[in-house]
C-alpha cells in the first residue's frame, strides 16, 4: 500500500459561507468610516462555521471528480480508479492518500492539487502525532506514538523517572 500525505494551504479560506456574516472592520482597514462593517464571503479561521464550510466545499469538489464519501466515516473518501481503489483520509487540512498503485496515488495527488492549493509532503511519515514506519520487504506499515509519549513525559518532568513493570 502506497501512503502519501498532502497539506491544504489555508484550507478554511476555501469554504463558502451559507449564512450572512458581518464583522467589524479590522484595525487599519476602515473603508467608508469606522461605522461600516465587512460582509464575509468566505470562511475565516476562528469562525464557528469555518470547519463546516470547508468540509462542505471539500466534499463537493471531491464528489465532483468521482470520489464517494464513506458511510462509515465522514473523513474517508474513496475513488474507484480502473482496477485500483484510492482512499483519501482527511483531518481538517491534512490528507492521506492511499492505494496499492503508486501511479494512482500520483494521479490523485495531482487531481487534488488542481482543486486546492496543496503542499505535497511525499510519503507519509507523521500523521496526527503518529509516526508511520514502512517495511516494504514485509509489506507492513507500523504506527507509533513513541515521540508524542516521550514529549509528554519530558513536559511533565518525568524523563528521569524509574520504570516499573505492570502485571
Amino acid at each position: 500500500m502506497h501512503l502519501h500525505q498532502l497539506d491544504v494551504k489555508t484550507a478554511f479560506l476555501n469554504g463558502k459561507l451559507e449564512e450572512d456574516i458581518y464583522m467589524v472592520q479590522p484595525p487599519g482597514y476602515e473603508k467608508g468610516g469606522p461605522q461600516m462593517v465587512c460582509h464575509l464571503q468566505k470562511a475565516l479561521y476562528g469562525l464557528r462555521q469555518a470547519p463546516r464550510a470547508w468540509y462542505t466545499t471539500l466534499r463537493g469538489k471531491l464528489e465532483g471528480v468521482g470520489f464517494r464519501a464513506s458511510d462509515a466515516d465522514a473523513s474517508l473518501f474513496v475513488l474507484e480508479k480502473s482496477e485500483h481503489k484510492v482512499f483519501l483520509l482527511v483531518y481538517v487540512d491534512d490528507i492521506l492518500v492511499a492505494s496499492k498503485s503508486e501511479q494512482a496515488v500520483r494521479d490523485v495527488k495531482q487531481l487534488v492539487g488542481s482543486l486546492f492549493d496543496v503542499r505535497d509532503l511525499g510519503e507519509a511519515r507523521f500523521f496526527l502525532g503518529m509516526e508511520i514506519t514502512r517495511d516494504w520487504e514485509k509489506g507492513s506499515i507500523k504506527l507509533s506514538q513513541h515521540k508524542a509519549v516521550s514529549n509528554i513525559i519530558m513536559r511533565f518532568g518525568m524523563g528521569e523517572a524509574k520504570l516499573s513493570s505492570t502485571p
